[in-house]
């Protein structure tokens, strides 16, 4: 089965406007989302590259602050991204373990303000720092090993961890 074309080319244009910092990505990124449900729709991303093509693009969605606190503007697209990297990943794509992590880091981030593996670093005021979202720690470092994350002692050796107490109360 032939991975789609026309997702690939989204892909690329999405890419190469992270990596160029564009300043249009707003509404590129809603013309991506439409695009997608379409296909999804019509059933075109069919393919386990096509899945991961797809939770890459929308692994990378519109935030805010409101009231001090980055808001995802649509966190259901990281739950369909680790929806989509998570199928890819059981058919048989090693490529998509980590996009399973940080998908479902990035979903959990911005619905639970926790992370379950350890893929998403938030700023702290108080701090003037970058420091780890909150982990949850009965993710075993086996399941961390699993999608490509290093083990806990090793991230909190990198950087600190701040704590489910100060998250709560920001």
């Amino acid at each position: 089965m032939l991975e789609n074309t026309g997702l690939i080319k989204m892909l690329e244009i999405d890419q190469n406007m992270q990596e160029n910092d564009s300043s249009n990505f707003e509404s590129i990124d809603q013309n991506n989302s439409k695009r997608i449900f379409e296909l999804m729709a019509d059933k075109q991303i069919v393919t386990p590259k096509d899945k991961y093509n797809v939770a890459l693009i929308l692994q990378r969605t519109n935030a805010m602050f409101c009231d001090g606190i980055l808001k995802n503007i649509s966190p259901e697209n990281f739950l369909l991204a680790y929806s989509l990297s998570n199928s890819a990943y059981n058919e048989g794509l090693e490529d998509a373990a980590y996009m399973v992590a940080l998908n479902q880091d990035r979903y959990l981030l911005f619905t639970l303000r926790y992370q379950k593996y350890g893929t998403q670093k938030i700023y702290d005021d108080k701090s003037d720092s970058c420091m780890w979202a909150p982990v949850d720690s009965t993710t075993t470092d086996i399941e961390r090993a699993k999608h490509g994350v290093p083990n806990l002692q090793v991230l909190l050796a990198q950087t600190p961890m701040k704590t489910f107490e100060s998250n709560q109360n920001d």
